[in-house]
């Protein structure tokens, strides 16, 4: 009955993070990451792009004896989809309260706010060079298929343009 050390393993960002910022939340506005991660889901994508949970209020008990009541759910909206989660009012509190098991929130409360969203940043096409692509041409002019000869050699093309780049950081650092 000795003492055995406790096995370490390295664990995700995301779960470390989680677990310091899940306290910090639920003290300071009522929220949970689970509600914010999943917030697209309950409300969907194209209300998600334009609203953000705040906070959640929940009502004060005098006592232990009072009964439970729902909270309010702040919720910041862009000024046009505030029309839009008006109008879903009663769908989303469903899915809410589904999402915690229990009747939890009975309200939504919009308040006006600017969303910053992060943006998914493009970039072209990365170049790939003519042996690349006579090779690719190659490799794919047995293929009967029209649709998926052109499939192949897109996929293909993009490969070699990111084992380039990838090369190209490494050597250029």
């Amino acid at each position: 009955m000795g003492w055995k050390p406790k096995k370490r393993h390295f664990s995700s960002l995301a779960e470390t993070s989680s677990k310091l910022l899940d306290p910090i939340l639920r003290k300071k506005t009522g929220l949970s990451l689970e509600l914010m991660t999943n917030w697209p889901l309950l409300v969907g994508e194209d209300i998600a792009d334009s609203t953000m949970p705040l906070k959640i209020i929940w009502a004060r008990r005098a006592s232990i004896d009072d009964p439970f009541k729902p909270a309010t759910l702040v919720v910041g909206c862009e000024a046009y989809a505030a029309m839009i989660l008006t109008h879903e009012t009663n769908e989303v509190l469903q899915r809410i309260n589904a999402f915690f098991g229990f009747v939890a929130i009975n309200r939504i409360k919009i308040e006006q706010h600017m969303i910053e969203k992060e943006e998914v940043v493009r970039s072209g096409p990365l170049p790939v060079d003519d042996n690349d692509r006579k090779r690719i041409d190659e490799l794919t002019c047995r293929i009967e298929s029209d649709a998926l000869r052109n499939s192949l050699k897109d996929l293909g093309l993009s490969i070699f343009a990111q084992k380039h780049s990838v090369r190209d950081k490494k050597f250029n650092n």
